[in-house]
């Protein structure tokens, strides 16, 4: 049976389930699961209005905020920046982030470090070893009409770079309630040259695109992290 997801342009809008699929169980709310298993098995004006949106991003959503390679100490808090939102204790091991930027919290291990990045629209960028992840988020002109015209979107956000290789067609997906698109892909590193590997989800609250992406380089250690991935996306939630 149809999923109706509402999110896109405020609407609700319905959407055949995504076909059972290793790493993107059918729940239902369709949401996102098992990344380790989904990387082991590796309307009139609508291209204007994708356009308009692409253009939004083009300085966002697509300029590069580097990911730490688990070679060094990663990025640098900025000087100067406006103080971060803190992160506290939960449950042990694990640290509960807030952000009034974009409206949305989630969890992520007390073992990783946590960095200030110099862009405002993203709030946070943590890391450990070879593994890291962060949140963007990018205010559009108007939400998206439709799951189709969000999905034009996204591709030209994911897929902007030539050395995306897709390791499976991109998902719908529901995550905290949100409609969105789930990739996961591998790149080459433009820094190292080696090949990574991204799961990389985009969901829209209204006009607010919020893009959740976990890197793995080299793109072999991905499936040891994958369940440090899965735990932190499944405690992503708007507020």
């Amino acid at each position: 049976m149809a999923a109706r997801h509402a999110g896109f342009g405020g609407a609700a809008t319905t959407t055949a389930p995504p076909p059972r699929c290793p790493g993107m169980e059918t729940t239902r709310e369709s949401t996102p699961e098992k990344q380790r298993g989904a990387f082991g098995r590796a309307l009139t004006g609508r291209r204007g209005a994708v356009a308009a949106a692409v253009a939004v991003v083009a300085c966002a959503a697509l300029a590069p905020v580097a990911l730490p390679s688990g070679d060094g100490a990663g990025p640098d808090p900025a000087a100067g920046a406006s103080p971060a939102p803190t992160s506290v204790e939960s449950i042990p091991g694990m640290l509960e982030f807030h952000s009034p930027v974009g409206g949305f919290a989630l969890t992520y291990p007390s073992s990783w470090t946590r960095a200030v990045p110099a862009d405002p629209q993203v709030p946070i960028v943590a890391h450990r070893g070879p593994y890291s992840f962060l949140v963007r988020v990018v205010e559009l002109p108007a939400a998206p009409a439709d799951s189709t015209v969000a999905r034009q979107l996204t591709d030209e956000i994911a897929l902007s770079d030539e050395s995306v290789k897709l390791l499976a067609e991109p998902r719908p997906i529901t995550l905290a309630g949100l409609p969105g698109y789930f990739y996961l892909y591998t790149f080459t590193d433009r820094d190292s040259g080696r090949t990574g590997a991204h799961s990389h989800f985009f969901v829209f609250k209204g006009s607010t695109m919020l893009a959740l992406v976990f890197q793995a380089l080299p793109a072999d250690s991905f499936q040891a992290g994958a369940e440090t991935f899965d735990e932190i996306t499944h405690s992503f939630r708007a507020e």
